[in-house]
């Protein structure tokens, strides 16, 4: 029922087994709740299994939107990087002839 429920709730294209979107795992999340509060006997060992992988998804989260602003960065320090050896490679030519 949970899982027709979750099929149900999402588009088509929000159904990707490879990458859920967060409209995906929102929808998840309820499914998993809805499920633990059903079933008490377990609640308290989901709830600590949850609580883990609703941590890991934050730090995962926290880290990739850091990871964008690096990239940039990267690319940037890369294109100075080209530029100068292509401007110090120009004035080692310049004083080579010079001193031919």
């Amino acid at each position: 029922m949970l899982n027709s429920l979750l099929f149900q709730a999402l588009n088509p294209e929000d159904c990707d087994e490879e990458r859920p979107s967060e409209a995906r795992v929102e929808i998840s999340r309820q499914c998993f709740d809805s499920f633990n509060r059903n079933f008490k006997t377990y609640e308290p060992i989901l709830s600590a299994i949850k609580r883990d992988y609703d941590q890991l998804l934050t730090q995962e989260t926290r880290a990739a939107s850091e990871t964008g602003p690096l990239r940039s960065r990267v690319a940037a320090l890369e294109l100075e990087l080209e530029m100068t050896t292509e401007r110090l490679n120009m004035k080692l030519e310049n004083k080579e002839r010079l001193a031919d």
